[in-house]
């Protein structure tokens, strides 16, 4: 529940601050997050129109209220269905 990996058509440089809004599924509402960029490489291959894809890997800083508790409250549930696999 600290952070996330992104999957971007172009790569960040690792300590960058991010402002994100992150909506949920079934929400229509965003959750802001501040998040440091702690990681970033190129994903092996290319797509079928021949481009490069990145993940990159953002540590949360900060969840805005009110609907930070719901992104924390998505990723746990996340996290309990991966162990449940």
């Amino acid at each position: 529940e600290g952070g996330m990996k992104l999957r971007l058509d172009e790569k960040l440089s690792k300590g960058i601050i991010l402002d994100l809004k992150i909506v949920l599924p079934d929400s229509r509402k965003a959750a802001e997050v501040e998040g440091e960029v702690v990681w970033s490489e190129e994903i092996d291959g290319l797509d079928q129109s021949g481009k490069r894809f990145f993940h990159s890997g953002v540590q949360f800083l900060a969840v805005k209220e009110p609907d930070g508790a719901s992104l924390i409250n998505y990723i746990r549930s996340l996290a309990s269905e991966l162990e449940r696999s």
